[in-house]
């Protein structure tokens, strides 16, 4: 029997167990998610779980957050906890909370990518949920974790629940902890630790949140650009984002890649400390959180799920260091030279995939604003318009087209020809009876021709990256 099944055998058995006697089969959690030691002090507490304000009040069309709610508390591995609802709540209203103990939510299998020949860092599973009903609910974790709620939709409300056999764990707030105080709370004996702002939640090993003597840069760097993300996804005063917390989970070991989008994001602590200062300001949180605010089956992902991610990295990295990866590594120039020798969109990477659509941003005024607005449009589609986008990639294609296109106030069609990316007829149409004159066809963001190969004005808008056309009054 392989080593995962026999893990997962053991794992039944605990399950199945009485919860008055030990575990039939204690787990290897020294390695991660770490232990608890038994002279810890086990607490009882009363938590007010709020459940007044539940999921979305519109369809995002992107990953929104979803409603968990965490707490300072850790169940120790092995222990078993009472989480006790008041015996007035409904069946019903229970149904709506889930316990979760701890919030690596990764299932490694044989077959992950960064499974490699086998070797698993950690256990497979480390984490776990559990239904509950009114009246005492006792719950044994055999990872230990976090003790985090979730809850689903139904009646608003809020309750509270006493919780008994935890053990406190280190918890930073944003604006409410100070550094002094922090210098007390980092030392609590839990393995994992929770740091929390306005826009976010951080888990982090306790080990690593010990060297943070700043938290509150530290937090504040990952407010930042989650507030950038929602600008760039054309947020604002008007119209506000998503409710609810970006997670950002440290794992000893993730699925796939150095780094993974989704609710909650995980980063392979690896790689990514996201107890370092400077990991909020690197491009795989720009990109990964990135990832959940696209708008994959009604645009972006026809024009690259991993090119268009990275309009949102752009507009962070200049925000933040007035820096544009695109020139650093010469993707402009590269780009342009391939489609002057014959390079279609389709046959293009990631990189020049992603260069069509900033030749695009710089050649205009508008700059960043017209890709924010083509978000909020795109948003604003009825259900019907939404799913009709979604059932044909040339839909998917023209609305780009036509949405940049009145955004800028040209018709980009030239553009796209040069590009060999097709549109169809009934869009070209629609953009022409607007009566908007044709942008040329090379937008390219490339060094500029010397004045002696510059034949007319048009020649120099091709190619001068500093040249913006400018809508005609």
């Amino acid at each position: 029997m392989s080593q995962l099944k026999l893990s997962g055998h053991r794992g039944i058995l605990n399950e199945l167990g009485s919860k008055s006697e030990p575990l039939t089969h204690p787990r290897d959690v020294a390695t991660f998610p770490g232990t608890v030691g038994s002279s810890t002090p086990r607490v009882t507490r009363k938590v007010t779980l709020d459940l007044s304000v539940l999921g979305q009040n519109r369809d995002f069309r992107m990953t929104v957050p979803r409603d968990w709610q965490l707490t300072d508390l850790y169940l120790a591995e092995g222990d078993v906890c009472q989480v006790i609802l008041p015996e007035t709540l409904s069946e019903a209203q229970a149904l709506q909370i889930t316990v979760r103990i701890g919030a690596h939510v990764d299932w490694l299998q044989p077959h992950s990518a960064n499974v490699i020949n086998g070797q698993f860092e950690r256990m497979p599973i480390v984490s776990e949920v559990f239904d509950v009903k009114p009246g005492v609910n006792e719950i044994r974790s055999q990872y230990g974790g976090n003790l985090i709620f979730i809850f689903s939709e139904g009646e608003n409300f809020t309750v509270d629940v006493d919780i008994t056999n935890v053990v406190e764990a280190p918890y930073y707030r944003y604006g409410q902890t100070s550094n002094a105080e922090w210098d007390t709370i980092k030392m609590k004996d839990a393995p994992q630790t929770l740091m929390e702002s306005d826009k976010c939640v951080v888990v982090i090993a306790t080990t690593d949140a010990r060297g943070i003597a700043s938290p509150d840069e530290l937090m504040s760097r990952y407010d930042e650009i989650v507030e950038m993300l929602n600008y760039a996804a054309g947020f604002d005063e008007s119209e506000v984002p998503p409710r609810g917390k970006q997670w950002l989970v440290n794992d000893t070991q993730i699925t796939a890649g150095s780094a993974h989008a989704g609710f909650p994001a995980m980063f392979w602590r690896v790689y990514y400390n996201m107890a370092d200062n400077r990991t909020p300001y690197d491009w795989v949180s720009w990109h990964e959180l990135g990832h959940n605010y696209q708008q994959g089956p009604y645009w972006s992902g026809a024009y690259g799920g991993e090119s268009t991610v990275n309009l949102f990295s752009l507009y962070i990295q200049e925000k933040l260091f007035n820096s544009d990866r695109l020139e650093e590594q010469n993707s402009y120039a590269t780009a342009a030279d391939k489609v002057d020798n014959g390079m279609t969109f389709d046959e293009g990477d990631v990189w020049d995939q992603l260069v069509f659509l900033m030749e695009i941003k710089h050649a205009f005024p508008e700059g960043w604003e017209m890709f924010r607005q083509l978000n909020r449009t795109t948003r604003a589609l009825s259900d019907d318009e939404a799913k009709y986008l979604t059932e044909d990639h040339q839909r998917q294609i023209d609305h780009v087209y036509k949405n940049l296109s009145k955004s800028v106030g040209y018709d980009l069609v030239l553009t796209y020809d040069r590009w060999g990316l097709s549109l169809s007829q009934e869009a070209k149409d629609e953009i022409e009876q607007l009566g908007l004159e044709k942008a040329p066809g090379d937008l390219s963001h490339r060094p500029t021709k010397k004045p002696s190969q510059v034949t007319d004005m048009s020649d120099a808008q091709m190619y001068t990256p500093c040249v913006i056309i400018h809508k005609k009054i």
